[in-house]
């Protein structure tokens, strides 16, 4: 049996190591052209995306880009980053890409710990800049989820890009359908219940795309809002929410639990969810004291899939069954 002193000695060392890593690791590198236009190759060609143009303007916004350096705080606000808390939890994510296991497998996902850790160069991601502000990963996912992990700050290449084509809009909006599409079909199913409360109406959700779609969604996790009395909510000193988040747009089917909105089933596209419930419920405001573990030092918000919240959160409210789905 561990006791308390052990377990202490345990997380000085851990603390030790992270502090070590963090403080020794200074080999990020600008990716050169050949690494340039492979990225290119895999992440708007292969995907057909169209960020810019074609390869020569791809190459002259990176010869204009700028390195910046990306706190966790900054990183929430970066559009399709996966924020993966443990080597487990990344290789599980890796799995589900289509270079897995031939390109990316355990063995190279424990290379570039490694790499972090023995101070080998590394090519600095690369993020997307749009012309209306905003931001998403382009490149280098794995690498930024690894360096936060050890409490590295990382470098990115940040590139611009034009503003988003009207292509990319409609895309979003069939998505969009889509998903409204699985929500009221999971509402005239067995496993929904109107009287249930967020987290409830949640992990049922979550438990029958898994079920039904082998499909298995993220959730998204608020916490309580700072101006209570403006938005008590059921207990009266501000409560938290969650709801569930597939291809980038959130399922809430308690929004006619806030103020003013009538119909119970939300469905909110990721890049308006900060602003959307900010308004209705309070959110996204500082509250630095919730997460602490968590989020290394606090957020206002967890991403995660179900298995992976926090276990207060898995295990309170009579939700019976916290194991993973």
């Amino acid at each position: 049996m561990v006791n308390d002193n052990q377990n202490s000695v345990c997380m000085i060392k851990l603390q030790d190591i992270l502090k070590e890593v963090k403080s020794q690791f200074t080999n990020w590198t600008k990716p050169n052209v050949a690494s340039l236009k492979k990225e290119f190759e895999i992440e708007q060609v292969k995907k057909g995306h169209e960020f810019w143009d074609d390869e020569k303007m791809f190459l002259h916004a990176a010869a204009k880009a700028k390195i910046v350096t990306i706190s966790p705080s900054t990183d929430s606000q970066i559009q399709y980053r996966s924020h993966t808390k443990s080597f487990d939890n990344l290789l599980s994510l890796i799995k589900s890409y289509r270079s897995y296991p031939r390109y990316r497998n355990e063995d190279t996902l424990k290379a570039l710990y490694d790499r972090f850790k023995t101070n080998k160069a590394m090519d600095m991601p690369i993020v997307i800049q749009f012309a209306n502000g905003s931001k998403r990963i382009f490149a280098g996912n794995t690498r930024m989820d690894i360096a936060f992990q050890l409490g590295i700050n990382p470098k990115v290449l940040l590139i611009q890009s034009k503003m988003i084509k009207l292509q990319d809009i409609l895309k979003e909006a069939k998505s969009q359908k889509e998903i409204e599409a699985i929500a009221e079909e999971f509402i005239t199913s067995n496993s929904y219940d109107k009287t249930h409360d967020c987290k409830q109406s949640t992990y049922e959700f979550v438990k029958w795309l898994k079920k039904t779609k082998g499909v298995e969604s993220e959730v998204l996790l608020l916490a309580p809002p700072k101006e209570f009395k403006k938005f008590p909510g059921k207990s009266g000193d501000g409560d938290s929410h969650i709801f569930a988040i597939i291809d980038k747009i959130g399922i809430d089917f308690t929004a006619n639990q806030f103020p003013g909105v009538t119909n119970p089933l939300k469905i909110t596209s990721e890049s308006n969810i900060p602003a959307e419930y900010k308004k209705i419920g309070g959110y996204y405001t500082s509250y630095p004291d919730w997460f602490p573990e968590e989020t290394n030092g606090g957020k206002t918000f967890i991403k995660t899939t179900w298995s992976n919240l926090p276990s207060w959160m898995k295990t309170s409210g009579g939700i019976e069954d916290s194991k993973p789905i």
